[in-house]
C-alpha cells in the first residue's frame, strides 16, 4: 500500500516511483518501490539509521545530471563535443547547428 501511495507523494521516493512507472509496467514499478521502502525500513531498524528525505528537487537534479553525462558520452563516441551556447546566441541558431561541434 505504501508503494501505491508513493505515486502521489512529493518526495524523493515518489519521484523515483513515477520515473519507474514511465519506464516499466505498474506492477513492476510498485514491486520495485515496495522493495526500496522495505530496504530503507530494514536499515532504520537494524542499524538505527535515520531516514533523511532528499526531496523531489534532489531526484530531478540527479536525473538531469545523469542525462547530461549520457549525452556527453554518446557525443564523444560519435566524435562530437557538446558545447554551451553563448548567452547572446539565438535559440534558432542553436537548433540549426544541433548544439554539437565535431571534436
Amino acid at each position: 500500500m505504501a508503494a501505491l501511495s508513493a505515486r502521489r507523494s512529493q518526495t524523493f521516493i515518489g519521484a523515483k516511483h513515477r520515473a519507474r512507472l514511465a519506464r516499466k509496467d505498474a506492477p513492476v514499478a510498485i514491486t520495485a518501490t515496495a522493495r526500496e521502502l522495505a530496504c530503507l525500513i530494514y536499515l532504520m531498524v537494524t542499524q538505527g539509521e535515520a531516514y533523511v528525505e532528499k526531496g523531489m528537487e534532489a531526484y530531478e537534479k540527479r536525473r538531469i545530471d545523469r542525462t547530461l553525462s549520457n549525452l556527453h558520452r554518446k557525443a564523444r563516441a560519435l566524435g562530437y563535443q557538446l558545447v554551451q551556447p553563448a548567452e547572446d546566441q539565438e535559440v534558432d541558431q542553436e537548433v540549426h547547428q544541433g548544439g554539437m561541434v565535431p571534436a
